[in-house]
């Protein structure tokens, strides 16, 4: 009899490790999913009013997504699911948190000649929140239709965007575009 239970005890223990584990893995996902609104970023406002600041007359333009997320998960979790493009100049403002997703400035990196957006932290990430091991993922290519605006249009391409502490005050990720 006493073996009887002690089988039984163990059975709910095991029953109990597997749930526990189960919970344990659930909250890292909806972590993952809703990091974006875990972080601080640079509003593009701040970004635009720097680059009006050091006397830049051209043309802004913005890249804006409307969701953090990514596509092979109904745009939920970590990376960019949406974006989209429009031209702005120095004087109008943008909202800096388009619903749940963010926006930045198209800059030219000159030594590459390539184009590229740098989504910039505000503020150092909550200490639960290890960005070194967590890259920004884009699941399939966005296509800005630019080309009126520079001359060409340019594609954010499929793939992992790492943290680079070096950009901004406290890092952020910096995503170069490829022309069409």
């Amino acid at each position: 009899m006493k073996k009887g239970k002690l089988i039984n005890f163990g059975t709910a223990l095991l029953i109990a490790g597997i749930f526990g584990a189960c919970s344990k893995e659930q909250k890292v996902v909806s972590n993952l999913d809703n990091i974006a609104q875990q972080l601080k970023f640079v509003s593009v406002n701040e970004r635009i009013k720097e680059k009006t600041l050091s006397n830049s007359r051209d043309k802004i333009i913005i890249v804006q997504w409307t969701e953090w997320g990514r596509a092979s998960k109904d745009c939920r979790g970590w990376g960019i699911c949406n974006a989209d493009w429009f031209p702005q100049f120095n004087s109008m403002v943008l909202n800096p948190n388009p619903g749940n997703g963010g926006a930045s400035i198209l800059e030219i990196d000159q030594s590459k000649n390539k184009y590229y957006f740098d989504i910039l932290l505000a503020a150092s990430p909550p200490v639960s929140i290890s960005l070194v091991n967590l890259p920004l993922t884009v699941d399939e290519e966005i296509v800005l239709n630019t080309k009126t605006d520079i001359g060409t249009d340019l594609k954010i391409n499929q793939g992992r965007y790492y943290y680079d502490s070096t950009i901004g005050t406290f890092g952020g990720f910096r995503i170069y575009l490829d022309n069409l």
